[in-house]
C-alpha cells in the first residue's frame, strides 16, 4: 500500500504532507474534504510551514550569532526584536493549533450523537437524513438496542450520525448495553441531537436525558409534530433553559430542512469552511502544538533575560517539530504507519 507514494516522497517529488493528502483525495467523503486534501496536496500547508521554519532558522542565526560573537562589541538584532519575531511565529503555529477542531470535521466529518428516550423517533430521524432505511422503525420501546453508525451528506460536509438505544431511569437487562453505548456515544460526539416526543408530556425521564447530555453541544428536536402536541409552551422554556428547539416531524419531514441547514450551521460555525488553511489532521496538530509551546519557552526565556544558548535550545526544538510534520526529519516506523493507510497501488 502507498508504493508508488511512498517513492515520491523518498525522492523528493512530494513531502510528508502532500504524500498525507494524496490519501486523504482518494477517501475524502465530501466536496469540503476534496477541496482541503487537494489544497494541501498543491503544497498549501508546506508553504506555510516552510515559511514559518525559515523565520525561526532567521531568529537562530541571530541567536547563534550573539552566542558566538558576544565579547567582539558587535550589535545584533535586539532581544525583544528577535523576542517579536518568535511570538508571531508562535501566534500563527496556535492558529492553526486552534483551526483542528473544524479540519477534523472536514476531513472525518462531525460525529452527531442521536439521543433519546425510547420510540421518540431516533431511527426514523436516521432514516430520513439518510435518505434510506437503515435502522428497524417500530413502535414498539427499545427496539434499537444496538448503536447504529451512518454518514450522511448535507451540502458541501458529511456528518457520521449515530444512533443509539434510549435513555430511560430503569432500563429492562437486555437494554443496559445499549444504554451504555449510548453514553459512551456522547462522549465521542462532536454534537447531541437530543429528540423528544412532543405528543407525549414531559416526565422525570426527559430530565434524565437532558442531565446525561450535561454540557455537550447539542440540538434540541421536538419530534411527531404531526401529532397532537402535550407539551405546555411555558413548561418547554422552562424545561430547555434558553435552547431553542426545532419542531419537526421524522414521519412527514416537516420542518426536516430546518434540522439540516441547523446541522450545517455547527458543523461550520456558520462559516465557508474549507477555503482556508486548516489543519485535518491530528499528527500535525500535536507537532504544531509542541512546537508553539518550545517558542512560547524561548519567549519567555528571552524576556526574562536569560541566555541565548537556553532560548536556542527551545527554537531548535520547534523547528525539529515543523521538520517531522513536513518530513525533513522521519522514521520508517512513521512512514509505515502513514503509508499503510493507502490503497494498493498508490
Amino acid at each position: 500500500p502507498g508504493e508508488f507514494t511512498r517513492r515520491a516522497f523518498i525522492n523528493g517529488r512530494l513531502d510528508l504532507t502532500q504524500a498525507e493528502a494524496v490519501a486523504d483525495v482518494i477517501e475524502s467523503a465530501s466536496d469540503k474534504a476534496l477541496n482541503s486534501a487537494l489544497s494541501q496536496l498543491k503544497g498549501g500547508l508546506s508553504k506555510r510551514l516552510n515559511t514559518l521554519h525559515e523565520n525561526l532558522l532567521a531568529a537562530q542565526a541571530q541567536l547563534e550569532a550573539a552566542i558566538d560573537f558576544s565579547e567582539d562589541g558587535l550589535t545584533f538584532q535586539s532581544r525583544e526584536t528577535t523576542q517579536k519575531n518568535i511570538h508571531q511565529v508562535e501566534t500563527e503555529l496556535s492558529q492553526l493549533v486552534d483551526s483542528f477542531r473544524q479540519g477534523r470535521i472536514v476531513r472525518e466529518g462531525m460525529r452527531v450523537a442521536l439521543v433519546g428516550k425510547p420510540n421518540v423517533g431516533k431511527s426514523s430521524l436516521l432514516n430520513a437524513l439518510l435518505q434510506e432505511d437503515r435502522a428497524i422503525v417500530t413502535p414498539i420501546a427499545g427496539t434499537t438496542r444496538d448503536t447504529l453508525e451512518e454518514r450522511a451528506r448535507i451540502k458541501d460536509i458529511h456528518i457520521v450520525i449515530i444512533d443509539s438505544a434510549g435513555l430511560r431511569d430503569n432500563p429492562e437487562l437486555i437494554e443496559e448495553q445499549g444504554m451504555q453505548r449510548t453514553r459512551s456515544a456522547l462522549e465521542k460526539a462532536d454534537l447531541a441531537v437530543v429528540i423528544f416526543d412532543s405528543s407525549q408530556p414531559l416526565d422525570d425521564n426527559d430530565k434524565l436525558l437532558m442531565q446525561e447530555v450535561g454540557e455537550k453541544p447539542k440540538l434540541v428536536v421536538l419530534n411527531k409534530s404531526d401529532l397532537l402536541s402535550s407539551w405546555q409552551p411555558d413548561k418547554i422554556e422552562k424545561f430547555l433553559a434558553g435552547d431553542q428547539p426545532l419542531i419537526l416531524s421524522a414521519k412527514t419531514l416537516n420542518g426536516f430542512e430546518s434540522l439540516k441547514e441547523a446541522l450545517h450551521k455547527k458543523a461550520t460555525h456558520g462559516e465557508r469552511v474549507g477555503e482556508s488553511l486548516v489543519i485535518t489532521r491530528e499528527r500535525h496538530r500535536n507537532h504544531l502544538q509542541q512546537s508553539a509551546e518550545a517558542l512560547k519557552k524561548a519567549g519567555e526565556s528571552l524576556k526574562e533575560g536569560l541566555s541565548e544558548e537556553l532560548v536556542a535550545v527551545d527554537v531548535t526544538l520547534a523547528m525539529e517539530h515543523l521538520g517531522i510534520i513536513l518530513g525533513k526529519t522521519f522514521e520508517e516506523d512513521l512512514l509505515d504507519k502513514i503509508f499503510g493507510q493507502f490503497c494498493i497501488g498508490k
